[in-house]
């Protein structure tokens, strides 16, 4: 069937590879601009955002490469 050399049967073929080419383009754009939600803590607190700076700070000023 796909040895025709009138290529009948060829066309299927290529739809479903236009139609999966489409779908997985619209897969990588949904994924690359999908919002980054979380429904248990949707925001950083002030006491975090505070642990955050001083292992920060801290960090910056031992000069360690090694991560806090």
């Amino acid at each position: 069937m796909l040895g025709r050399p009138d290529g009948a049967a060829a066309w299927p073929w290529g739809t479903a590879a236009i139609v999966g080419l489409a779908a997985g383009g619209a897969l990588m754009v949904a994924i690359r601009y999908r919002w980054h939600n979380d429904p248990l803590e949707p925001e950083t607190t002030d006491e975090e955002a505070a642990v955050y700076r001083r292992r920060r700070r801290r960090h910056d000023d031992n000069d360690d490469p090694t991560p806090v």
